[in-house]
Formats: C-alpha cells, structure tokens, sequence
C-alpha cells in the first residue's frame, strides 16, 4: 500500500483508473516524471526487492502492475492493446484517427489539437520540437497516432529500466526468458485473496433478497470458484482485480440485480451483465448451481465483451456465443 500511494511519489493510478472506464482499474504505473537521481535510486531498490523476496525466496510482493509494465520488466514488446489496458479512451481515439475518413471528423475536431500529449502523471508533453505550436489536421493525423502511441508506451522507460537494472542485480532474468508476462506477474505478486465474506458483507440486492434461490446458489458457486476465478469475477464486475484493501476505500458497494429476460425464454440461456462503473452485474434467475457456474465462468473469461459499461458488443444471450 505505501508503494501504491503518494506517499513516495513513484506510482499513479493508470488512466483508466482516473476515467473509471476499461480494465485494470486498481493498476498502477510509474510516475512519468519520477525521474530524479533519488527516484531512479528507488525504483533500482524496488527492482533488487521484487528479486530477493519474490523471485529468490518466494514470498510474495503484491505489484499491482498492468500487462505494459510485466512485459517491459521482462523486456518484452508492447503493443495497442496493452496501453489500451491503462488508456483505453486513448486506445480508441488512436484507432479512429487511423481508420475513420474524411466524412466522420466534424470541422471542429482538429481545431484545438497540437502535437502535443497528456502524459499518465497529467503533464501535457510535446510529440516533436515545438509540438504545441503545430496544428494537426486530417492530413497529419496519422503521424500524430504514431508519435503519441511511440510516446505512451514508453514514458515509462527510464523507471522500468531502473526497476530490471536492480532486479537483474540479485535474480539472473534469464530464467525468465520462457515465462510469460502474467506468468511473472504471479511469481512476483502471487494469486490475488478474494474475502468472500467481506464481499458478502459489501452487498446490496436488486430485485432479489438475500434469502432468493439463486442469490444463496451464487454465493455457493463463488466461494467454490478458484482464487483465480473469483479474482477474475471480481475484474468483470467492477473492472479491477482485488477488493478494497479497507472499509474506508470501499466506494460503491457490490450490487446483484435481477436481470429481466424475455418472456417466453429461460433465464439459463442468458449470461450475467456487468456494470463496472457501478460495481453491480445482472443475475438472469438460473434455474442449478451447475448452470449458474458455467454461465458466471463464461462471462468472467470473456469480461471485455459483455461489460455493458465498457464495450459496445453486447452480448447477453448465451447461445449466441456458441
């Protein structure tokens, strides 16, 4: 929690934790700007820690990173898709300015623009020299796309660097070369904890009671489920990976509303719908625990598509996915 927090100046939430939109909203990446001789000192030490109690001895040491920072540690490529995973507004600004034509850009969408940026820490940084003197236009466009994407998905270059240089210091990262981003992010931070209880405890019921069938037969599937897949429930229902580490940080509530299906279908052919913005999913009326874990575990592996708060695609019939 101290390295998450101003209290050390390192970190920021990502913007999609600023936007309370997309995924990974409990993330944090390197400040930007944190590049003083004593941060990049910090960052080296943060670096020789992840080393010597996660990697050497197995103890883990919770990061809360997203893929962009994984992948540079281990010396990875990045693409659009993993700055959509701290930026997605910009993700899909990037990607209409690419595929859109003429006809789609109103005459005043340019006006205000300028080779310019706003960085993960809210500084606006200049693409090229004298970038805010220099209009974009519909012409240029695409230069601007590549320039900021360039930008964004390294910002953070200097602290990651920092951060392998120390971890390289105490662990031989070669080891590595075979792992995966995620598979680095569990040797390092392990499984996220899931307190059902304390959920339970954080829950509020719309058009269901706490005494309903199918309420009682979710909170048996959930606790079931295993950490991973409750962390994931926990991702596809309010866009971030663990619960509030305190009461005080809790903000909304968990909510579980009655999902109104058509007439005349069954609830078991309709999946779960998530609102991460409110921290609430629609829960059809399923008739077994079977089918209420098949669904909810279907739902949970594919949360991009039917997060109703975060996608445009949205898919609640279940047979419509097979």
């Amino acid at each position: 929690n101290e390295l998450h927090s101003p209290a050390l100046s390192l970190f920021v939430p990502c913007p999609n934790a600023t936007h309370n939109i997309g995924s990974n909203r409990d993330k944090w990446v390197p400040r930007p700007s944190a590049t003083s001789q004593r941060q990049l000192a910090m960052f080296t030490f943060l670096g020789k820690l992840v080393a010597s109690i996660a990697l050497r001895h197995k103890s883990p040491l919770v990061l809360d990173f997203p893929s962009l920072i994984w992948k540079q540690l281990l010396n990875r490529p990045v693409d659009i898709a993993d700055l959509a995973g701290v930026d997605v507004p910009l993700a899909n600004t990037l990607k209409l300015m690419r595929t859109a034509d003429a006809a789609a850009f109103s005459p005043d969408v340019f006006e205000e623009m300028t080779f310019t940026v706003m960085s993960s820490d809210g500084r606006e940084v200049e693409l090229k020299p004298g970038g805010r003197d220099i209009p974009v236009t519909f012409e240029t466009r695409l230069e601007w796309a590549q320039l900021v994407e360039q930008y964004r998905l390294n910002e953070y270059k200097r602290e990651v660097d920092c951060m392998r240089q120390g971890s390289g210091s105490a662990f031989p990262l070669g080891a590595l070369s075979l792992a995966s981003w995620s598979e680095f992010e569990l040797l390092v931070s392990g499984t996220p904890s899931i307190d059902i209880d304390t959920l339970k405890r954080h829950t509020q019921y719309g058009g269901y009671e706490e005494s309903d069938g199918v309420v009682k037969s979710f909170w048996r599937v959930l606790e079931k489920l295993k950490p991973d897949e409750q962390s994931l429930f926990v991702r596809f229902a309010s866009g971030r990976s663990r619960l509030p580490a305190s009461a005080s940080d809790w903000g909304n509530d968990f909510e579980i509303n009655k999902m109104r299906t058509p007439r005349g279908q069954s609830p078991d052919a309709f999946l779960p719908l998530a609102h991460t913005c409110f921290f609430s999913i629609d829960l059809p009326n399923y008739s077994s625990d079977a089918v209420l874990r098949e669904r909810l575990l279907y739902a949970v592996n594919h949360c991009v598509s039917i997060d109703a708060d975060y996608n445009a695609r949205n898919i609640q019939s279940y047979d419509d996915t097979l």
